[in-house]
């Protein structure tokens, strides 16, 4: 198995236990939560696009980062916008 390929049970499992905390303790309104997963679902589709032997990692992971946040930040100013695919 590839080390920088999500693991998809595992990471979706630690985001239900994450979000879940923070409506349980008032961090994150309930009703905000099926926006969240839906960023979550966008960042999770954006490091699938990682091509071993082809992408470096550090750049790749330095792009994911940088690609999540701006969704995160669309996700905070009321929508997240379409997924954009890298260039090849």
């Amino acid at each position: 198995m590839n080390p920088q390929r999500p693991k998809p049970d595992l990471i979706f499992q630690e985001f239900a236990l994450l979000t879940n905390y923070a409506v349980r303790h008032k961090r994150l309104p309930a009703e905000q939560r099926a926006e969240l997963e839906r960023w979550f679902e966008v960042v999770h589709t954006l490091m699938s696009e990682y091509r071993p032997g082809e992408d470096d990692p550090q750049r790749f992971e330095e792009s994911l980062l940088e690609r999540s946040l701006n969704q995160l930040n669309r996700f905070l100013k009321g929508g997240i916008a379409p997924i954009r695919k890298r260039s090849p």
